[in-house]
């Protein structure tokens, strides 16, 4: 493979393509209107990202969770029922090949899980906060009250993998949280009847992506930390 400065050439140009999309699509999300091009902009950060790590030797679940991420922000940008609930679904095959991914980690690592004790707490205040939270946006839930706690049985899920990570993953731990963040925002602006319920700070859509941007990256920093460097 081509190198410049002992750095593969094309995984570094993919993850700046990656990167690329991530910032454009950033600046411009409130300017620009769902179009095939804004779609394919957003899901090229995720996608730019999983082949970067591809060509890099990435194989298996991380690439499962980054292409199914993808598509469901490809998805996603269209607002109509059907490409929501496919985008929906995207993303919890994405966090399920997360949680295989973590689950994977975890058994072959030989790195060390102690103290338990603060990652037990933070996902028994998930799963409290998760039931508060629903508890509140169930008036609005209207026919998503199946699939909305299904998605978010799965995406705590993934964050207890996450967090049940050796301490060498910690990016990962922080990036699972993140995305919780994002998701929680973004069903707070999808669902709410009156958005101007929220905080102003809540409203913007900027907030889910650059959150959501972080969590993916820091994910990604966190399973090579764990594979001591390796990609799995």
């Amino acid at each position: 493979m081509p190198m410049i400065l002992g750095v593969p050439v094309l995984p570094a140009g993919l993850l700046l393509l990656a990167a690329a999309c991530a910032l454009w699509f950033g600046l411009r999300e409130n300017s620009l209107h769902p179009t095939w091009f804004r779609a394919s902009v957003k899901a090229g950060a995720v996608s730019a990202l999983a082949a970067g790590l591809a060509t890099a030797g990435a194989t298996g679940f991380l690439l499962v969770a980054l292409i199914s991420s993808a598509i469901g922000d490809f998805l996603l940008v269209f607002k109509r029922q059907r490409t929501f609930a496919l985008g929906m679904l995207a993303f919890l095959i994405a966090h399920v090949g997360y949680i295989v991914l973590f689950s994977g980690l975890r058994l072959h690592s030989h790195g060390g899980l102690e103290p338990l004790w603060p990652r037990l707490a933070v996902v028994a205040a998930l799963f409290l906060c998760a039931v508060l939270y629903l508890a509140w946006l169930w008036r609005d839930l209207g026919l998503h009250r199946l699939t909305v706690p299904l998605y978010a049985i799965a995406l705590l899920g993934m964050a207890t993998s996450a967090l049940l990570l050796p301490w060498a993953a910690f990016p990962a731990m922080v990036g699972a949280l993140l995305f919780v963040f994002s998701d929680a925002v973004l069903a707070a602006q999808t669902f709410r009847a009156d958005i101007r319920e929220l905080p102003p700070v809540l409203r913007g859509h900027s907030l889910v992506w650059w959150t959501y941007v972080a969590a993916q990256s820091l994910i990604v920093v966190g399973v090579i930390l764990a594979g001591n460097g390796h990609l799995p």
